[in-house]
Parts: C-alpha cells; structure tokens; sequence
C-alpha cells in the first residue's frame, strides 16, 4: 500500500520467472551433486555477476544464493523500500508460483528416482511448468485471463457497492454505466436495488453472484469457478481496492453531497492510492 500500483504489478508479474528460475536450478543441482554446463551457461546469461560473486559456496546451496541475490539485486528496490515481503506474499501465491512449485516437486521426485540422461533447458522447463498444477485442462494464460477478469468485475462491484445501498434511485450516470456493462441486471434486480432495509443491503452481493452466473457460466459448469475466485481473492489488486473502497465508503457517508465519480476515475484513485 505504500506504492502505487503499477509500480507493484511491475514486481508482481516479473516475480514467478526469478522464482521459476531458482526452482530450476535447485532441481537440477540436487539431482546432479554440481552444476552442469547447461546452468552454468544459462546463470551467465540471466545473473551475469551472480556467480563469480558467489566463488567459495557449495552446490548444494546454489538454488538458494541464487534466490537471495534476486531478491537483492532483480527486487532490491523493493527492499530497500521496504515491500519485499509483500511483494513474496502476493508473488509465491499467484497461480503462475503455485504451477511452479507443483513442478518443480514433481521433478525433484521423479529425477530421484531416475535421473535424466538431459536436462530441459530453463524456457522449455518453464514452459512445462507453468501448465502444470491444479487445472492442467485449461492453459495457464487462459486461466489467468479469467482470473484477472474477475478482479475487473470484484473491482466494479466495489464501486457500485456504496451508492447502491445508499441512494434512491441510482444516478443517471451509475445507472447508464451498469446497464452499458451489465445489460439486463437492472431490471432483474430493480426490487432489491430501489428497495430499503435488508434487501437493499443484499444488493451489492447479489451483484456479483449476477456476475458470476452470467459472465463465469462456463468456469462454474467446468468446476473451475472456485479457482478463478479464490485466485482474485487473493490478488494483491484486490487487497489494495478493499482497502481503498472502505476508506471512500467512509467519506462517502460523512458528505452524501459530493459527487459521485466515474468507474473509471474510482478506480485510478484506487490504483493510485497510498497508504501513508
């Protein structure tokens, strides 16, 4: 929350791969006892200085120096800013970490048993990796796409949430962008939306569940719904717009006179946001 958020994403998708590629080297090293040309090479390429810095240390910890001099040196601005860790948190979480991990564990298992007689290099191996893990029958990137719609649309309810259980009716402009984005939703649930009490309170949730039968249809028939949402839930955006949101639902209520801004002039603020 200190950083905005484009600076943050930057770290959040660059993290997986340096990750991906200290896994690759620890599997390869501990199946081998040393490293092989083949890592030697590809370091060289991707860490230039990592290894002549590294003289004097054994193979045996090379995937784990490897790792702290990314942290160092690929993310040592988020160090000595002080978001590393959040940026690990989030990162070692993302569908992309948790496909490599479950690879990576395969290949330490299966190498014990019988090592190869060559290893993948780093890009087929990550290739491989990240289309391995829960939801093998979908593609890594389709599945991240959807995950990352659904943030689009936890977004949105975000900012309709307030105005929805406070104001009757809508605004023109809320009411006209709902529509444009979500045709027919109002009309189903016109009751709940202009109604007062308990189920004015329910319309935000209902919103979502609105979304989900209607936009994730065929996630939720696929059994792959549950995934896709507790992938968003855990992405760092949406930490960031909950956070954002109660702040502005609390000024909100104390001047019910202010204007209300556009989705997408809620949402820059939101991205921008930064926590002092």
């Amino acid at each position: 929350m200190r950083i905005p958020w484009n600076r943050f994403q930057k770290g959040y998708d660059e993290y997986p791969r340096w990750e991906a590629l200290a896994l690759w080297v620890r599997a390869i090293v501990d199946t081998n006892g040393a490293a092989p040309r083949l890592v030697v090479t590809t370091l060289r390429e991707q860490c230039p200085s990592f290894l002549d810095e590294r003289r004097g240390s054994g193979p045996s910890s090379l995937g784990f120096s490897l790792q702290e001099w990314i942290h160092e040196r690929v993310f040592g601005t988020a160090r000595q800013e002080g978001w590393l860790d959040a940026l690990v948190f989030y990162g070692v979480r993302s569908l992309r970490s948790q496909s490599t991990w479950a690879y990576w564990e395969r290949c330490e298992e299966k190498w014990d048993r019988k090592p190869p007689s060559s290893y993948p290099g780093f890009k087929e191996w990550l290739r491989l990796a990240q289309n391995y893990g829960p939801e093998r029958r979908l593609s890594l990137a389709a599945l991240t796409a959807a995950i990352e719609k659904y943030v689009e649309w936890s977004t949105f309810s975000r900012w309709l949430e307030p105005i929805v259980n406070i104001e009757n009716p809508l605004p023109e402009q809320v009411a006209a962008e709902l529509e444009r984005r979500c045709p027919g939703f109002l009309d189903q649930s016109n009751s709940q939306i202009t109604a007062r009490g308990h189920a004015r309170k329910q319309a935000g949730r209902k919103f979502m569940t609105w979304i989900e039968e209607h936009l994730f249809s065929e996630a939720k028939q696929q059994g792959r719904l549950g995934t896709i949402r507790e992938q968003a839930e855990m992405h760092p955006l949406c930490a960031r717009i909950a956070r954002y949101s109660k702040l502005f639902n609390k000024g909100r209520r104390e001047n019910l006179a202010l204007g209300y801004p556009s989705f997408a002039q809620w949402k820059s603020r939101a991205e921008s946001y930064i926590e002092h």
